[in-house]
């Protein structure tokens, strides 16, 4: 977890975007959320620590009458198991899949060879390729769907000209 605020930091400075204060910390979720849609070109996209955190974000942009994904996209970093619970309101959180199976698996290999091969040196770190589960909670950024179109028509080039979602971290 001690990754997570050093891997923001660093992909916000990289996006060119100011770092928000506060962002891994839940209880200002809404206070960062009001602050974003002040601004004069709200986020088209937004990346919640966690599907909870995610639920909270997606109830709180529908009682605004935004629609997810029309107008903002949500995803989750993790998925804690409500993201693919079917009696939760709609829609489902697009989130990064929970990897702890794969990830026990791996490490009992591990062991289970050093107990049998005690003289073997393994590979310090393996690593696991992270899955992203698409599901009703992201789409296409808005903007993009009219420039693909024209791009489609002829109209423009759509690999130089399509406008990228803007992107804000809320947790």
């Amino acid at each position: 977890m001690v990754q997570f605020p050093r891997g923001y930091l660093r992909a916000m400075a990289k996006a060119g975007l100011p770092a928000i204060p506060g962002w891994d910390e839940p209880v200002h979720t809404l206070k960062h959320l009001e602050h974003l849609w002040q601004q004069p070109a709200p986020p088209t996209a937004l990346l919640a620590y966690d599907d909870q955190s995610a639920g909270r974000v997606i109830k709180w942009l529908l009682q605004r009458g935004l629609s997810v994904p029309g107008d903002v996209s949500v995803v989750a970093l993790h998925d804690i198991g409500l993201a693919q619970i079917d009696y939760l309101p709609s829609p489902s959180i697009t989130c990064k899949a929970n990897m702890q199976e794969e990830m026990a698996s791996i490490a009992v290999e591990k062991l289970l060879h050093l107990i049998e091969q005690p003289q073997d040196v393994l590979k310090p770190v393996t690593l696991v390729e992270p899955r992203l589960v698409i599901r009703e909670s992201s789409g296409p950024c808005p903007d993009s769907q009219q420039d693909h179109k024209q791009a489609e028509k002829g109209g423009r080039n759509h690999e130089t000209e399509m406008k990228q979602a803007s992107f804000a971290s809320v947790e």
